[in-house]
């Protein structure tokens, strides 16, 4: 089967087979194997404290729920190629309290049927570092989360975005457990600026 070309956002051009395909057709033990693979290379960039990123990965995952899950939506759809309308960023959780200073908030982001987390372990180590589930753990110590569709998910500052968003997408692309993908991805899987983008220095 011949590849697809697949346009990411934010400078990446990828190429894998098959685009737009259902999440019916992936099973759970999938979903987990590539939720943790984003959390391993998230934790790898965290530990490398290498500038710009430290500033915001370096207490991974503490406060970095709501930009994983944004992350987590953006590979399900982009490397992935589930359909865009089965894909639901979760936000605003709040902890269940009547202690205003305990209020914490909380995000992330349902494939489907599950829900799919990598950062909730930051809470005390109560939940599991990898959550996927079809009734999130934190069911009645959290709130209901608002829901934003895939679009709004990936809404944010365009200088974060470019400093900070787009890099990590592709490093966490540059290693996708590419056994596990759909179909026959092209050799070496580039992830590489257009020329349009270069030469506008995107």
């Amino acid at each position: 089967m011949s590849a697809t070309d697949c346009y990411v956002p934010g400078n990446f051009s990828l190429r894998f087979a098959f685009c737009g395909v259902g999440i019916e057709t992936m099973d759970r033990s999938e979903i987990i194997s590539h939720a943790t693979h984003i959390r391993r290379r998230l934790e790898k960039i965290s530990a490398a404290k290498l500038e710009p990123f430290d500033d915001i990965l370096g207490d991974f995952p503490d406060c970095f729920c709501l930009n994983s899950a944004r992350l987590i939506c953006r590979y399900f759809h982009y490397v992935l190629g589930i359909d865009e309308r089965e894909i639901r960023l979760c936000a605003n959780a709040y902890r269940v309290t009547d202690n205003p200073e305990e209020r914490a908030s909380h995000g992330w982001c349902r494939i489907g049927e599950f829900h799919v987390d990598i950062t909730a372990d930051q809470f005390e180590g109560k939940y599991p570092e990898v959550v996927v589930e079809k009734e999130h753990p934190m069911v009645g110590d959290y709130s209901n989360p608002d829901l934003s569709d895939y679009e709004d998910s990936q809404k944010m500052n365009s200088e974060w975005r470019a400093k900070f968003y787009d890099p990590i997408f592709a490093e966490i692309c540059s290693s996708a457990p590419l056994a596990t993908l759909r179909g026959t991805p092209s050799p070496d899987v580039p992830i590489e600026r257009t020329s349009s983008d270069r030469a506008s220095g995107a």
